[in-house]
């Protein structure tokens, strides 16, 4: 509504901007009672992008009423409408809240070690999805977006920044390897704590992630980095 301070706001140096986004279901926004038209998702972006503003939007996938299907259009989500990070959080039902209630009454939340309830496990018995999916689909909908194509958008969009704050000299090559890095980091970090869980060892299970990586990443706009 304000896009004038937050043009100020940026020029001032407060770059980085955290958004709710949540899911690309509308009825996922009313239900949890967001009640945020997708076209105002867009737009806020939007605003931020086209200032230089960095972007992270956080969404929230395994709600009872998502399929594979659903949960797989997340990243695609926030690629179309151009937040510059994302992070994906697995639903987990917190005591005084409405979902509790409403998942407490069902009898389907499992899990009684509360240091899960970190939305990076599933911790109740979804009506159509295993738990070790959902958490599968949470790593892939991770590298489905941070693919090569976000690692370009992120250098344009530091070139485009207003202010002070703006890369005086276009950035070069180390910016990607620098993100890169920071995948192949998420991987290893990703089978350390699934060993942890005692599902196979940090290996196997590190090498299963970037398999996955490598899957999500099999449709980036790559003609368009050498035309």
């Amino acid at each position: 509504k304000q896009p004038k301070t937050v043009e100020k706001m940026i020029r001032a140096g407060m770059i980085s901007w955290e958004l709710g986004i949540e899911s690309p279901i509308q009825e996922d926004l009313d239900i949890t009672s967001k009640h945020i038209p997708l076209d105002i998702q867009t737009r806020a972006v939007d605003i931020l992008s086209k200032l230089g503003g960095e972007i992270l939007g956080t969404f929230v996938i395994g709600l009872p009423n998502h399929s594979r299907t659903d949960i797989k259009k997340f990243p695609l989500h926030a690629r179309k409408i151009g937040v510059s990070s994302a992070a994906f959080g697995i639903a987990a039902p917190f005591p005084g809240t409405p979902f509790w209630d409403e998942l407490d009454s069902q009898g389907v939340i499992y899990e009684k070690n509360w240091d899960k309830f970190d939305e990076n496990n599933s911790v109740f018995h979804h009506p159509e999805l295993p738990s070790a999916e959902i958490e599968n689909l949470r790593n892939w909908c991770m590298a489905k977006f941070w693919n090569l194509d976000t690692i370009v958008d992120q250098i344009r969009l530091i070139n485009n920044r207003v202010g002070k704050f703006r890369f005086k000299n276009k950035v070069n090559v180390q910016v990607f390897l620098l993100t890169l890095s920071k995948l192949i980091a998420f991987a290893i970090n990703v089978g350390k704590n699934l060993a942890e869980k005692g599902q196979k060892s940090q290996k196997e299970n590190f090498l299963n992630y970037m398999r996955l990586m490598f899957d999500a990443w099999a449709d980036p706009r790559i003609e368009k980095y050498f035309s």
